[in-house]
């Protein structure tokens, strides 16, 4: 069988995950269990701010996140385990990949953070705003390991993340600069993440997914109170300038990228609602906590 091409289907067989491969080839004679795929997210176009619709604030360069693809290991898989042997081959395949994609924004946010730390110390910022920052780090880690460990559950094979490879990075230039990245990548995106995972948690039921989304609700909670004190630090040292780049960030309406997954109460019990519902619960959370803290603090 000869390498699949950009953008053909691609089964990786014995990871029983199924993707559709953006970038690179996959050759079945190799045995290698892989795919990449390039997300546009945290960059706007036609009104919108783009993001992964998943977990953690990935590290983002030329306005495309920077996600590594996958590869069997056991080192990064660390969580507790799913029951499942109620499930068939094709939702256990849907809950790979959405764990999957989890795990790769999570563990791409572990470099997100780091670059945020630079950031922070570039600029001035203060000491606790540093510190902060280190620790989400860690946590993003946590999260990027437990969701690893649910996505090689329900693969049948320990996965990992490979490398992460990424054009030149560059610091933020200024406090306009970092006040627009922090508005879209944290207090949006960590905002409506930490709101998701809270749903989702409370419709789960799998005892292993809830104890997993629940950690990521509060610790992705924490990362977006860190994103509105960082904005707030830089509206208050860089007055008007940095009000004023921020305030149509707030004004674009998010786009959640699907799951591509059917409405099934298994599904659910495991942490994955369809495209509809999980629209609807980032659009409340958008409405009813990013539209409210941003008014607050651009009136102010």
């Amino acid at each position: 069988m000869e390498p699949q091409a950009v953008g053909a289907p691609v089964d990786t067989g014995s990871c029983a995950v199924t993707g559709l491969l953006a970038e690179g080839v996959f050759d079945p004679a190799t045995g290698s269990c892989c795919y990449a795929a390039a997300t546009a997210c945290g960059g706007s176009g036609g009104g919108k701010v783009y993001d992964c619709g998943c977990y953690g604030r990935p590290l983002v360069v030329e306005a495309r996140a920077m996600l590594t693809d996958h590869c069997a290991r056991a080192d990064w898989a660390d969580a507790p385990t799913p029951w499942v042997a109620a499930l068939s081959p094709a939702q256990r395949e849907h809950l790979a990949r959405y764990w999957l994609d989890n795990a790769r924004a999570e563990h791409s946010s572990v470099a997100g953070f780091a670059k945020l730390v630079l950031d922070l110390v570039a600029l001035g910022a203060p000491a606790d705003l540093v510190h902060r920052a280190q620790v989400a780090g860690a946590d993003e880690l946590r999260h990027a390991r437990a969701c690893y460990g649910l996505a090689s559950a329900y693969a049948g094979t320990r996965l990992g993340p490979r490398g992460i490879v990424s054009p030149p990075i560059h610091l933020a230039q200024d406090l306009a600069s970092l006040a627009v990245t922090t508005a879209r990548e944290g207090c949006i995106g960590e905002t409506i993440a930490a709101h998701l995972a809270a749903a989702l948690a409370e419709r789960a039921t799998d005892p292993a997914v809830v104890e997993v989304l629940r950690a990521i609700a509060d610790e992705e909670g924490a990362h977006a109170e860190l994103s509105w004190a960082i904005l707030a630090w830089a509206i208050a040292e860089g007055g008007d300038p940095v009000r004023e780049a921020v305030a149509p960030v707030f004004a674009e309406v998010p786009h959640l990228s699907g799951d591509g997954a059917p409405d099934d109460p298994r599904l659910v019990a495991h942490g994955l609602v369809s495209d509809h519902e999980k629209a609807a619960i980032c659009e409340e959370g958008h409405r009813a906590v990013v539209g409210v803290l941003a008014g607050a603090l651009l009136a102010a």
